[in-house]
């Protein structure tokens, strides 16, 4: 979604991710993204290794000392105008909390303490990212993981799991309430929430006769099975595999967090404000 994003800012081409993000081309943006990781180091560790929060701030800091041989003047001058998009947390729930055939997390802390956790890391790794210059940021929500197919098959459920969607509600509570008390805390900065949740909620193709139904045939792992073909009226489907969202989806996702004049799922503003400010 967040290159969604980055092509309604007029972005040509997909960000570089860390890994491959050379020389001059640190200037397009930069992904630091890591496919099943989350806020904490352990969440997804049974899917192998991963690049977790901490982890990532701390390639940003790599970036950042590469930086200055291609910007004139200050470097937090130049990151200062930069717009950062962080979206992070699904896989804390989803390959840690409730999976405990792999976690023992959720017989040991509460849904809210959990959820204070997860936040209180948040705002650790968003500090630093303050100090190094960055001062438009949008955080984004979870999603309403009790309703992805992946937990629908896994709890035997008809309907979204409502003690997963009660976590997740906790969580987006805590993170707005962050998102609050940054924009007061740290000077200059700018902070904004965007509610996934609420756009879901308030989205026929999420609320639809398809919202469980996956567009490809999926394993064991809730990936899409290879050599199978997906279906064929994709734009219909909330959902490509057991957990990701279609483009069709990400799409609505992205443009009503980029475009939001009456502040509906976003707050204080909408990332347009926001890279504009």
């Amino acid at each position: 979604m967040n290159l969604l994003e980055a092509g309604l800012l007029g972005i040509q081409g997909l960000i570089p991710p860390f890994s491959n993000a050379f020389g001059s081309e640190i200037l397009k943006g930069v992904n630091y993204a890591s496919g099943g990781a989350g806020l904490l180091s352990e969440s997804g560790s049974h899917l192998g290794d991963r690049i977790w929060l901490a982890r990532q701030v701390s390639n940003y800091g790599k970036t950042i000392e590469e930086l200055g041989s291609y910007v004139e003047g200050p470097v937090t001058d130049y990151l200062s105008k930069c717009l950062y998009t962080m979206n992070i947390g699904s896989n804390d729930y989803i390959n840690n909390y409730f999976m405990p055939q792999f976690y023992s997390t959720k017989n040991l802390i509460s849904p809210d303490l959990f959820a204070e956790t997860l936040v209180a890391e948040y705002e650790q790794q968003l500090k630093q990212l303050y100090e190094s210059g960055a001062r438009k940021t949008a955080i984004f929500g979870l999603s309403l993981i009790g309703c992805i197919p992946m937990e629908l098959r896994m709890n035997n459920a008809t309907f979204c799991v409502k003690e997963i969607n009660k976590a997740v509600h906790l969580f987006n509570q805590k993170l707005l309430q962050l998102v609050d008390s940054l924009n007061v805390k740290f000077v200059g900065a700018k902070f904004t929430f965007i509610d996934i949740a609420a756009i879901q909620s308030a989205t026929p193709i999420f609320i639809g006769p398809f919202t469980d139904v996956t567009c490809c045939k999926i394993g064991s792992d809730f990936q899409c099975e290879p050599s199978v073909r997906p279906c064929h009226f994709r734009k219909l489907h909330a959902f490509m595999d057991g957990i990701h969202p279609t483009e069709t989806a990400n799409l609505i996702l992205a443009k009503l967090s980029f475009y939001s004049p009456l502040h509906l799922f976003v707050h204080p503003v909408d990332i347009n404000t926001l890279a504009n400010s």
